[in-house]
């Protein structure tokens, strides 16, 4: 991870603020060093992170270009235990696209950092993924859908239009329709 990197617009992360105070201090004692802010111990790392009204982090991106293999280590295994379990932060360089994706970890209750690689998906393709997800009334299409939804998706899935050729439409339509979550959260087909 020697190469520049960078952030990208990612879906969902979250710190919640009771936690801020336990990962500041695995930091501290991973550093040897006392930080008045869980902040202030990011930047020693190399990162920042963005907060939302409540105080909770909901974004961590790279302050550094100097961030080295020692501070991504920190991060996953002095941050990453007191993160929401689903939540992700995706970062690319010149050569391909990476994640740090928070588990469910091998003992109850706890949480676990790995990385993983991020395959591009078009969105035409996302959003047909998402739509047969929606027919088949899977609940895993919400959550699908609040990470990679490209937009609300409804209705019954065509396997091919006669418009398609490969799988793809050639007039630039999609044949997924869209509306709102709430009519989907009402269970309106």
């Amino acid at each position: 991870m020697g190469e520049q990197i960078y952030n990208t617009e990612h879906g969902y992360f979250l710190l919640k603020n009771d936690h801020k105070h336990e990962a500041r201090e695995a930091l501290e004692a991973s550093c040897h060093c006392t930080f008045d802010r869980f902040d202030d111990a990011l930047d020693f790392i190399g990162f920042n992170c963005a907060e939302n009204d409540e105080g909770d982090v909901i974004d961590i991106f790279l302050a550094s270009s100097n961030t080295g293999e020692d501070d991504w280590k920190r991060l996953k295994e002095c941050v990453g235990p007191f993160v929401e379990v689903g939540s992700q932060l995706i970062f690319f360089n010149a050569t391909s696209c990476f994640a740090i994706v928070f588990l469910e970890g091998k003992e109850p209750g706890t949480v676990e950092a790995a990385e993983d690689d991020v395959e591009c998906v078009p969105t035409y393709d996302m959003d047909r993924i998402l739509s047969v997800l929606a027919d088949t009334g899977n609940d895993l299409w919400m959550e699908m859908n609040k990470k990679y939804g490209t937009g609300e998706i409804e209705g019954e899935h065509d396997d091919q239009d006669e418009e398609e050729e490969d799988g793809v439409p050639q007039d630039g339509e999609s044949d997924v329709e869209v509306h709102t979550n709430s009519d989907i959260n009402k269970g309106e087909d």
